[in-house]
């Protein structure tokens, strides 16, 4: 079932909301939280933030505790930052601050990609001298790789000459069973 949020309400919702800079020290980490973040997600944000900058606070609540952006207070430590920006829901009530936490980090994962429009995006940034690596990005090698190959199927002119022959890539699988581990290439 749908919610209406009507305009009153969006206004009350938002009192004084207001990005602030915060020491890192001062936040307080939620005691528990269903979200993990694995070694490999802080290292690329911590990417991210020397190529972009910290340009999305830590939403904290009551007594400076993080309610989102966890993953993102890490990789600042990792890079050295002292101060991150933050923006205080603690005027919200106790038990729609731990909601919020829930729905800023479920309602991402609802979100899908559109293969097509994302292929031609990374490969204009392929086309770029940047200063980063586009492991930032948050794309394994193996996806870049296929979208890559989806535009080359969606931009025929971008794709390989009929006579010519394609090259081939071989990637090495290994998949662990009850029984047993299964190595193959294809």
């Amino acid at each position: 079932m749908a919610a209406v949020v009507c305009t009153t309400q969006i206004k009350t919702a938002l009192p004084g909301l207001a990005v602030e800079p915060r020491p890192i020290g001062d936040l307080t980490l939620k005691r528990r939280n269903a979200r993990k973040h694995p070694p490999g997600q802080i290292e690329r944000l911590s990417g991210a933030i020397e190529a972009f900058g910290f340009v999305a606070p830590i939403v904290i609540g009551s007594g400076d505790v993080v309610l989102a952006g966890e993953a993102r207070l890490a990789a600042a430590k990792r890079v050295g930052l002292e101060t991150v920006p933050t923006i205080s829901l603690a005027h919200l009530k106790p038990q729609e601050q731990k909601a919020y936490m829930l729905a800023d980090n479920q309602l991402a994962t609802l979100a899908t990609w559109d293969d097509v429009i994302l292929s031609k995006e990374l490969i204009e940034l392929q086309d770029f001298e940047l200063d980063f690596s586009l492991d930032v990005l948050g794309f394994s090698d193996i996806d870049l790789s296929r979208l890559t190959l989806l535009d080359d199927r969606q931009n025929p002119e971008s794709a390989v000459a009929e006579d010519e022959p394609p090259a081939l890539q071989s990637t090495a699988v290994t998949l662990a069973c009850p029984r047993g581990v299964i190595r193959f290439r294809c």
